[in-house]
């Protein structure tokens, strides 16, 4: 019972619930920063204006029923569907076999192979992202 009568343990323990408490409030901001413009966007896609105008002046299905009434949308929209569910498999078959072969045979430069992988993770902005930014 010496820990309760230690005054260093209340001090500590306030000061954890502080950096946690802004650790969860980074966090919150964070994801709000993140999912702001998708509900942006979708609250914005029931407005039945033209053009954007926020707030909506009223509300509207028209974009909608516009949307799955072409056979042009709807049939690129399934082409993309099976792009990206073919893009999905063949990345988690060939992501998978390269760990489990890099894990289990350690080849020769497997630190280098595992940096190459690796470094996109580090670094999000590379210079085959700037390419849109260079004028």
């Amino acid at each position: 019972m010496s820990w309760l009568q230690n005054s260093n343990y209340s001090v500590q323990n306030t000061s954890s619930r502080i950096q946690a408490t802004i650790v969860f409030a980074f966090l919150v901001m964070m994801f709000l920063f993140l999912l702001a413009p998708i509900i942006i966007v979708i609250v914005m896609s029931f407005n039945e204006a033209l053009y954007l105008s926020f707030p909506p002046k009223a509300l509207s299905l028209k974009w909608y029923e516009r949307y799955f009434s072409d056979p042009i949308y709807l049939h690129s929209s399934w082409k993309s569907l099976i792009v990206g569910l073919g893009a999905v498999a063949s990345a988690t078959v060939i992501g998978t076999m390269a760990a489990y072969a890099l894990q289990r045979f350690r080849p020769p430069f497997y630190g280098f192979i595992n940096a190459i992988i690796l470094s996109r993770h580090c670094y999000p902005v590379s210079s085959w992202d700037c390419r849109f930014f260079i004028r």
